[in-house]
């Protein structure tokens, strides 16, 4: 009676295993798809994130991270694949990886959805954890304010485009005596939605605060994010990165 039970058991439990084989052999895919060059949409916690690698990525080597900020309002001041696709250029080029949280909205929890996200991507795509980039745009550039200040240690530059620190979440903005961030802060000239004044403001109140800030006007430039802009945020980051 004992070995019967006991071959049954054995029966079920082989059983199981082979239940499980394709689910594991799918996910195991699906790891690797992701570790492909190329631009990529990875699902993560009820939301997703958009990743490009360059040609040249090999988990055996660490790279430098960009992270756009990017919040939709309703209101779309830019797609964020336009985003991916003008610093795909320059992350080729430069051996880059790129990574674009979709986030539809703010609460209390967006914290520290961002720093499980973070950790996860540092760990997935061998990231230089000293050469982290953060960017935004519009909305997203005010975020980017609200990211760098509130959880710099994620971060080791912080550069908003055509946006300001006022705004929904200036409230929660809370600027740290410790690991104060340098700013690229960029504004186009021509930019009719978002005034320089504005922005400049933004720039002067960082500095009030201790931080290293550049500003610079972009002429010709209107409320864009553009391979220019891009270029200019690269060519800084590149310098701090030594």
């Amino acid at each position: 009676m004992k070995a019967s039970n006991n071959r049954q058991k054995i029966s079920i439990l082989v059983l199981s295993l082979l239940l499980l084989m394709p689910f594991s052999h799918l996910s195991a895919s699906a790891a690797v798809e992701e570790l492909q060059p190329g631009l990529h949409t990875v699902p993560y916690k009820n939301a997703e994130y958009m990743v490009f690698l360059p040609l040249s990525f090999s988990p055996e080597k660490k790279y430098p991270l960009i992270v756009i900020s990017y919040i939709y309002t309703g209101v779309k001041d830019i797609d964020p694949s336009e985003m991916m696709d003008s610093w795909s250029r320059v992350a080729e080029e430069r051996e880059y990886v790129v990574v674009l949280p979709i986030v539809g909205g703010i609460d209390e929890k967006i914290i520290e959805w961002y720093r499980d996200l973070l950790k996860d991507v540092k760990a997935r795509y061998s990231i230089n954890r000293s050469h982290v980039l953060l960017t935004g745009f519009g909305d997203g550039a005010h975020f980017a304010y609200y990211l760098g200040t509130t959880i710099p240690e994620e971060f080791s530059a912080v550069s908003p485009v055509a946006g300001t620190l006022k705004g929904s979440w200036e409230r929660r903005i809370y600027f740290k005596k410790s690991d104060r961030r340098p700013f690229l802060i960029l504004s186009g000239a021509a930019d009719s939605k978002v005034p320089s004044r504005a922005i400049q403001e933004s720039a002067e109140k960082l500095k009030s605060q201790g931080y290293d800030v550049s500003y610079e006007e972009l002429p010709g430039e209107g409320h864009t994010y553009s391979d220019t802009t891009v270029q200019k945020i690269a060519d800084w980051f590149g310098n701090l990165a030594g």
